[in-house]
């Protein structure tokens, strides 16, 4: 049994002492246990907690102080790993607050391109990747 919510229909072991929960994500993370009963006298087990990692993480390249000519095109890429990664969203930002560029293009992409540079494009930038379940991990 879950506490709060139901038991994900992929699960096998429903009827019996052991669950088992396959391909576990965090939406079926939570409490459950177990409900025993013989002759009309039912026991509910201890709790357990049940918490998924999802290993969500984030890396830029390049990580070094690039130094590219006014006029040139810069270019960082986001590598992002952790359970289901076709439905991760980036954001790039650069520190500071201050707002990027509109020349600037893959805002929302793995890879971040900034054409024609000018001195006040200069800064470190970083990227921010969400999964589905809004878990959020940022690169620095």
């Amino acid at each position: 049994h879950r506490v709060s919510g139901i038991v994900p229909s992929r699960s096998s072991g429903q009827n019996s002492n052991t669950l088992s929960i396959p391909r576990a994500t965090p939406l079926d993370e939570g409490l459950y246990y177990c409900m025993a009963s013989k002759e009309g006298i039912s026991v509910e087990s201890n709790r357990a907690n049940i918490s998924v990692d999802d290993q969500l993480s984030v890396s830029v390249t390049p990580t070094n102080l690039v130094i590219i000519g006014e006029g040139g095109t810069a270019q960082f890429t986001a590598t992002a790993s952790g359970i289901n990664e076709m439905n991760f969203m980036y954001q790039w930002r650069k520190r500071g607050g201050n707002s990027l560029p509109n020349k600037v293009s893959g805002i929302n992409g793995s890879v971040l391109t900034i054409p024609s540079l000018v001195k006040s494009d200069g800064g470190r930038y970083y990227c921010t990747v969400t999964n589905e379940w809004s878990r959020s991990v940022r690169s620095d």
